[in-house]
């Protein structure tokens, strides 16, 4: 792993960090770090109702862009997106 994210386990946080594992710098990324999953290149993602938010794992920096997200196959079997990397079961 490239990158490790370091997250509070308080629901009230509103900053995590993200560390380079090999030289151990790291960036503080706004929101909540359980919202946040993996691109496949290193980098972090959140999706809102029409937005997605990339952040950059090196610099810290976000940004923010509207995108129509739609499920193929048979609507009533529709999921809500997840993201790379979390877990959703109990």
């Amino acid at each position: 792993a490239r990158f490790a994210k370091l997250v509070s386990d308080s629901m009230d946080a509103t900053t995590f960090d993200v560390y380079d594992v090999a030289t151990g710098e790291h960036v503080t990324i706004e929101g909540q770090g359980y919202d946040y999953g993996w691109s496949a290149d290193g980098d972090l993602f959140t999706l809102g109702d029409d937005t997605v938010t990339t952040c950059s794992s090196v610099s810290g920096e976000c940004e923010t862009s509207t995108v129509e997200l739609t499920a193929s196959g048979d609507p009533e079997f529709a999921q809500e997106p997840r993201l790379a990397g979390l877990t959703y079961e109990s």
